[in-house]
């Protein structure tokens, strides 16, 4: 289930509040969304890469806000090709397009985006320090 942007913000806390009571260190991995670099596809749907930057943006957004995640790892850096999971709709391309780069190693949008959130993180830490 895909929650809308903005609500993924409140599963973070959520989840983090159920493992608070253990008191250890949380490392969030393979979180993210999927997008199609250049797909004309509404920004607020699945597959547009306006809406895989919101996705990430939440949730570095709320990684800043929650001390107990002492690390991330978006899920995944380029977009796999997975024969495999052959569609109809995927014209024999099987591609997971979860990638901050694409099947050929372009940026797409996103990559900046990750970029961008990553030093506003590092940033809030280090003010901390």
């Amino acid at each position: 289930m895909y929650l809308p942007v903005g609500d993924a913000a409140i599963a973070y806390r959520r989840y983090v509040e159920m493992l608070r009571g253990y008191n250890k260190p949380m490392i969030l991995s393979e979180f993210g969304s999927s997008s199609l670099r250049g797909a004309q596809v509404p920004d607020d749907q699945l597959g547009s890469e306006a809406n895989h930057s919101a996705v990430i943006r939440d949730a570095y957004a709320t990684f800043a806000e929650v001390p107990e995640l002492t690390g991330y790892c978006p899920w995944c850096l380029v977009d796999v090709r997975v024969p495999i999971h052959w569609r109809w709709y995927n014209k024999g391309k099987g591609v997971f397009r979860y990638g901050f780069l694409d099947e050929n190693w372009e940026k797409k949008t996103v990559y900046d985006t990750l970029k961008a959130c990553i030093a506003q993180l590092k940033a809030h830490f280090e003010a901390k320090v």
